[in-house]
């Protein structure tokens, strides 16, 4: 799923990307926006920009 998103942003933006999937228990993996996502029980898949 990572893969084909980041190819598919790839083939519409010109802006450089990087993409990863991380199990929960690492540490900084929930410092981000999707935190409150996560909290109302939304599955744990995002799309982070840089």
């Amino acid at each position: 799923m990572v893969r084909k998103a980041i190819a598919s942003f790839r083939r519409h933006e010109q802006f450089p990307s990087e993409g990863t999937s991380l199990p929960g228990w690492i540490p900084g993996v929930g410092w981000s926006d999707q935190w409150s996502f996560w909290q109302q029980g939304y599955l744990r898949r995002g799309f982070f920009g840089v």
